[in-house]
């Protein structure tokens, strides 16, 4: 029987794209005279496929030179039309691309397409990504030998020479709007490039510029997601801070004032992070006000990609900066990040820039900032009312830490002890909640605010999720906690909110993404306790 694609060691965005279009087996991949997948496959995926394949002799096929035989019909032609766009780009204020592709070769060649990103990206000014610093950033996801780096400096080096541009290198950076893999890569390690730089000196005005390798552009060289890498040295798992953290305000001189269409939010369905925002975004109207783009359910070693509705129902292409990769999002908002890239994320279209990317404090924005901009029955709800906010601060307080970011650290943990002590404080709080939904409709009483919205979001993904992928598994919530299940289908029955669950990139995502935890990426079936029904009736209108 032929293996399936599932065993030869294919990192998951590409099984899942081998899947999508019917490969599902190595005779698939054989069969395949015609190379019909490299249509839906980069370069790099094709490079990374032919790998697995062989190196398990599962196959013959090698579609890496498939590609390589396919590109070289396309390559020159391709990268013209992109110079035409360059030049269109700068404006004018370019190098003269034309006379660069004469002085260093043919266009066609990867040597050639380095030197002219390089040369491009000296001269890129600031607002359009330059950096002015004497560093190069390069993602190293080649392997550029010390004689290619030595033909790629010479090269931009005889440009100089015979365009005067004496001080082109003293600015190098990187042109991030090609991926890594188109951009190829610089080279070898600082001591290599010192060297040829030196040589260069009694030819050019330069200094010779630090060389730094950094993870620039929208590729990175990184393993898949590894939340090993998360932990501390006794095994605990410690979240990130979140990096942005402006505001959008009612007044219309702030920085960031309320206004219809100008922001837009980034998020993934399987995110419970995110859903917070999506379900205040909902409750209080702003679909109209506020765009949203999805990303794909399965991280990667990109990260969050974003992907047409035909290819991954639920998500979307980002229709406002036209990103592949939630990562091209933040550099450009912030060229020289160098954090996670996560999500939600509010986005300025006007700025151009990340308002926040912390999800606590998007939905208080939503909560109030907008309010002159929705509908009449929209304005003047608040899920973080003046008489309850003191309330609403504690018990979100001890809710995040045990529960919300509980199931995370006991799901992440590397120790055994870390683990059980994680695990054992999210129960606690859960039968805590339990006690609480068994005198209250909600929370903090027949009132639905932000504490039960934030509660609401790991509730619906404990079952199907938590339990089995994170250990999360002294109870579940469909057995072992009637209120909490009784509460959770209350919020879920909710109009819209069952509209922001989808138990299908939830599942996807965690089964599919953490392989650390789950190498298989076997998906399990439960989607956990029903929420539609029984019917739970509000008590009154609860917000």
């Amino acid at each position: 029987m032929s293996r399936s694609v599932l065993s030869l060691g294919i990192p998951a965005l590409i099984q899942e794209k081998l899947l999508r279009n019917g490969y599902r087996t190595a005779a698939d991949l054989e069969s395949d005279n015609d190379s019909a997948l490299l249509k839906f496959l980069t370069p790099t995926e094709a490079h990374r496929l032919s790998a697995a394949v062989m190196a398990t002799k599962a196959a013959s096929v090698d579609y890496s030179s498939a590609w390589s035989r396919i590109q070289q019909r396309q390559t020159r032609h391709y990268f013209l039309t992109q110079l035409d766009a360059l030049d269109t780009l700068l404006g004018g204020r370019g190098l003269g691309l034309g006379n660069i592709a004469e002085v260093i070769g043919d266009p066609g060649s990867g040597q050639t397409q380095l030197c002219l990103r390089l040369c491009i990206a000296a001269q890129l000014p600031a607002e359009l990504g330059g950096i002015e610093m004497r560093a190069v950033y390069v993602d190293c996801i080649g392997s550029f030998s010390s004689s290619g780096a030595s033909r790629a400096v010479q090269s931009i080096s005889r440009y100089c020479q015979q365009s005067s541009h004496e001080q082109l290198l003293n600015g190098v950076g990187v042109f991030r709007v090609y991926s890594a893999h188109e951009l190829m890569a610089l080279l070898v390690s600082f001591e290599n490039i010192r060297s040829q730089l030196n040589n260069l000196k009694a030819n050019i005005s330069l200094s010779p510029p630090i060389i730094t390798i950094a993870a620039m552009s929208t590729i990175t060289t990184e393993r898949p997601s590894d939340i090993t890498k998360w932990q501390s040295k006794n095994g605990e798992y410690h979240r990130q801070v979140s990096s942005f953290r402006s505001f959008v305000e009612a007044d219309p001189n702030a920085e960031f004032p309320a206004e219809a269409g100008r922001y837009h939010l980034y998020v993934s369905y399987a995110c419970p992070w995110a859903h917070r925002t999506l379900i205040v975004r909902k409750l209080k109207g702003l679909e109209n006000l506020i765009g949203v783009s999805v990303v794909h359910y399965l991280m990667g070693q990109n990260g969050w990609e974003f992907a047409s509705p035909e290819e991954v129902p639920g998500a979307t292409l980002d229709t406002v900066n036209g990103a592949k990769y939630i990562r091209e999002v933040y550099f450009k908002a912030e060229p020289g990040y160098s954090a996670r890239f996560t999500v939600p994320v509010l986005w300025d279209k006007k700025k151009n820039t990340i308002v926040s990317n912390e999800s606590s404090e998007i939905i208080r924005m939503f909560n109030s900032a907008f309010d002159e901009f929705v509908a009449p029955e929209y304005q003047g709800i608040s899920f973080y009312p003046e008489v309850l906010r003191e309330k609403i601060d504690e018990i979100n307080e001890w809710i995040y830490d045990t529960v919300n970011n509980g199931v995370y650290k006991s799901g992440f943990a590397t120790a055994q002890a870390a683990y059980e002590k994680n695990c054992i404080a999210l129960f606690k709080s859960l039968d805590r909640i339990e006690n609480i939904l068994g005198n209250n409709e909600f929370l903090l009483g027949s009132r639905l605010t932000e504490a039960d919205i934030r509660l609401f979001t790991t509730m619906v993904r404990f079952d199907p999720v938590y339990h089995g992928h994170f250990k999360c598994n002294l109870k579940q919530i469909a057995t072992g906690y009637p209120n909490i299940l009784r509460w959770t289908r209350e919020i879920y029955q909710l109009p819209g909110v069952e509209d922001t669950v989808n138990m299908e990139h939830i599942k996807k995502h965690y089964y599919m993404s953490h392989t650390q935890i789950n190498p298989s990426q076997v998906v399990p079936l439960s989607n956990g306790p029903d929420l539609e029904s029984p019917a739970v009736k509000p008590s009154s209108r609860p917000y």
